[in-house]
């Protein structure tokens, strides 16, 4: 946020940059963390998964999104938890301290409690539910978080769109039929092997599970569990959305490591001439020089889909009076607050494709709200719900591409 401040929010150079820079904190937080907890031969083969094998990792290293800054806070509080389970009890405050702020960036990231719990739990095992400093730690945690998200929309004069609202808003989120459907497990283990850890990192993992010993490993155990139960409470947008499944890359890089180790000892690959780190470190420079170009390229360049929503963001501002109140959808909602200048005045149907009646009721909804305007910056989406096409298709358009419309709602053809 200082950065859109100092350079302005529609420059994509630090948007991305800011993701760049945390990708390389995780990268040594991450490391530092699996070499406390496991062993530094593990910390090395699972950063490798993570770093340099996970598509979905590579994407968010250069992505305009929260997810590597929240977990570059949560790892923090990761490690410096571990450092007061081993008696370093000022690590305890610089711990608090980074969840709250892990919270306060993204309420969502509640799920990194597994592994923070595990924890607390190998320190007092037996009365750990009984400790006062775990009480005091997520208590606190939520409750500082939650002032915070309470202050900044009070400040703004937002409606309680985002932040916990949203966070904790069930039927945003949960999708109960699709829980009880093996269609949309089949679909979460597609996209689990497709993008988190690769189809041969899945392999790896199982065989992980099957070869670690438990209490050793029982941290990331832990906070894969933790990553399934996020899948769960957010099954409406994940099952569509590759992105939510990165809560899965870092336990699950660290099982993979645990299944490659175990390989290594089996075959008693420790007898060759290169050593294993040398082997490993080798395998990793041919990955990353393999494919040197898509980084040096397109670490900047911007997705044709966000194209759209900044040519859309620009239209408005020259289009559409500051003031107007504008019904958007989908991709098209948050550009109206973070480039086109209309904070407080969009309103947002967030699934343009859902049931017929429930979007065309949302819509006459948000009209009589005195909505004077609709865009969306990728029209495709219309062809998802025929008769609500057809209902924005009978207002006379201000601004039309082959990807974006904007219309005029107090204007009939």
């Amino acid at each position: 946020a200082s950065l859109y401040y100092l350079f302005g929010n529609e420059n994509l150079f630090w948007g991305r940059f800011v993701s760049v820079i945390a990708s390389l904190v995780n990268f040594v937080l991450f490391a530092a963390i699996v070499r406390f907890l496991v062993s530094e031969k593990i910390a090395l083969l699972s950063s490798f998964f993570f770093f340099v094998l996970s598509p979905i990792s590579l994407v968010l290293s250069r992505a305009i999104q929260i997810e590597q800054t929240s977990l570059t806070f949560g790892l923090v509080a990761i490690y410096f938890l571990s450092l007061w389970s081993q008696r370093h009890h000022r690590f305890y405050w610089l711990s608090l301290f980074f969840f709250t702020l892990t919270l306060a960036q993204e309420a969502t990231l509640a799920y990194l409690s597994f592994p923070l719990l595990t924890i607390f739990y190998l320190q007092n095992k037996r009365d750990f539910l009984k400790s006062f400093r775990l009480w005091f730690y997520f208590l606190t945690s939520l409750i500082v978080a939650g002032c915070w998200y309470f202050l900044i929309m009070a400040k703004f004069n937002q409606s309680f769109s985002n932040g916990w609202n949203v966070a904790l808003n069930p039927r945003i989120w949960i999708n109960l039929p699709s829980l009880i459907s093996l269609k949309f497990w089949v679909n979460a283990f597609y996209h689990f092997q497709e993008w988190s850890i690769t189809s041969l990192g899945t392999v790896l993992v199982v065989l992980g599970l099957f070869t670690l010993p438990f209490k050793r490993y029982l941290v990331f155990i832990v906070w894969l569990l933790g990553a399934l139960v996020s899948i769960i409470y957010r099954s409406r947008p994940a099952i569509a959305t590759s992105y939510y499944f990165f809560t899965f890359v870092p336990p699950a890089a660290v099982l993979a490591a645990k299944g490659l180790d175990y390989l290594l000892r089996r075959f008693s690959l420790k007898r060759l001439i290169i050593p294993v780190k040398l082997a490993v470190i080798l395998i990793s420079l041919t990955a990353v020089l393999a494919t040197w170009r898509i980084y040096v390229f397109n670490l900047y360049v911007p997705s044709p889909k966000h194209a759209h929503v900044l040519e859309t963001a620009w239209q408005i501002k020259s289009l559409v009076p500051p003031q107007a109140k504008i019904i958007t959808s989908s991709y098209s909602s948050n550009i109206l607050q973070f480039y086109a200048d209309h904070p407080g005045n969009s309103l947002v149907i967030s699934f343009p494709d859902n049931s017929t009646n429930t979007t065309l009721i949302e819509f006459s909804r948000l009209k009589n709200q005195g909505a004077q305007y609709y865009v969306i910056s990728d029209k495709t989406e219309l062809d998802k719900n025929p008769a609500f096409k057809d209902e924005i298709l009978r207002y006379r358009p201000i601004y039309e591409t082959d990807q974006i419309l904007l219309v005029d709602l107090t204007n009939v053809r």
